[in-house]
């Protein structure tokens, strides 16, 4: 009777929420995606780093950026001698990437995702024109 009644109860009481980590290459594959429960607030440099040693995802870098994942990283396209695109990681939290820093950008909701994604800058006669561009 006891495990029908914690049965019953545990259906009623809301699920536990978790936030979701992914990783996506350039053309939108997700390479990675886990909902994990965290203590949060919490730094998205934190969280990254946590999560990838956990699941034992290969990067390279620290709570200040990450450089490489899945033996993804850092790329220079010289298109000509005034444009080029540098490529690299970028990471967004609800579908907003915001213009702060991995240590400086906190997560407080546990139903938030967290995003790493590969995508590029583009530099066109002197002046980078768009970062984080996933699309020419």
């Amino acid at each position: 009777m006891g495990f029908i009644l914690l049965l019953f109860f545990s259906l009623l009481s809301p699920m536990s929420e978790a936030l979701t980590v992914q990783v996506e290459n350039l053309e939108g594959d997700v390479l990675f995606e886990k909902e994990i429960i965290l203590e949060l607030p919490m730094h998205v440099g934190d969280i990254s780093i946590q999560t990838f040693e956990k699941f034992e995802v290969p990067y390279d870098g620290s709570i200040l950026g990450i450089s490489e994942i899945f033996e993804i990283g850092q790329e220079l396209d010289i298109i000509s001698n005034s444009e080029m695109k540098a490529y690299g990681w970028c990471f967004s939290v609800d579908g907003v990437s915001p213009e702060t820093l991995t240590h400086e950008t906190v997560i407080e909701d546990q139903e938030s995702t967290l995003k790493w994604y590969y995508a590029y800058a583009h530099y066109v006669s002197g002046e980078w024109v768009g970062q984080c561009l996933t699309q020419d």
